[in-house]
């Protein structure tokens, strides 16, 4: 049985990861329009990675924001930064300002496909859980990966880099409003485990070391 807002919850979380995937997905394009503004090889290679770099880094952090907040107030509060990065991406002309921007993309929506999943691990019945996700993240992914092929290199050149980002901006701030608005973490009479049980920060931590310190998940690591 699907729940009665299932279709709703996928479809948000689908136009975020569309958007969010333009970033991960774009790199030869906007390395393509740095080029051409003048800046090196090295210094573009800077700005492409600081959004995988930091993606890296705040895996565990979003993680623990995860389990303590939920799905719907992490993918948010952290996709404000996201937003953030992306206008001072479009606005910089250094590479220092495009290299923070795009290590708070990373940081703001690098946790986008675990948002996925913890949704969907609410929201969908157990034997749909991995067709359900598995959609999403094909379907809006894919789109937002075509997305940042030749639709980018047509608005880049159309519109310019700034204007371009400034208005994918927009976009994932009325969608991010939309997943603060209009979904839940879990439907209601079910408790997330997010609002089932909250732990401390130092519980957190606590948790993550037994899992760092399982020789058994090392070569998983």
């Amino acid at each position: 049985r699907v729940a009665p807002g299932l279709p709703r919850v996928l479809l948000l979380i689908g136009l975020f990861m569309m958007l969010v995937q333009i970033h991960r997905s774009g790199g030869a394009v906007i390395a393509n329009e740095l080029a051409a503004q003048g800046y090196s090889p090295s210094q573009i290679a800077i700005v492409i990675s600081m959004l995988f770099l930091a993606s890296a880094l705040f895996q565990l952090p979003t993680g623990i924001m995860f389990d303590r907040y939920g799905a719907r107030l992490t993918l948010t509060g952290l996709g404000v930064l996201g937003i953030v990065g992306i206008v001072l991406f479009a606005m910089s002309s250094s590479v220092v300002g495009l290299s923070v921007g795009r290590f708070l993309i990373g940081v703001g929506h690098g946790g986008t496909i675990a948002g996925v999943y913890m949704l969907a691990l609410a929201w969908a019945s157990a034997d749909r859980v991995a067709t359900t996700t598995g959609a999403v993240v094909a379907i809006a992914g894919g789109i937002g990966g075509i997305l940042a092929t030749t639709p980018l290199v047509l608005s880049l050149r159309a519109l310019g880099l700034q204007h371009t980002f400034l208005a994918v901006a927009v976009l994932t701030m009325l969608v991010t409003i939309a997943l603060g608005l209009f979904i839940r973490d879990a439907p209601p009479g079910v408790d997330s485990g997010a609002s089932a049980q909250r732990e401390s920060f130092t519980q957190s931590l606590r948790g993550l070391w037994a899992v760092i310190v399982d020789r058994n998940l090392w070569p998983l690591f």
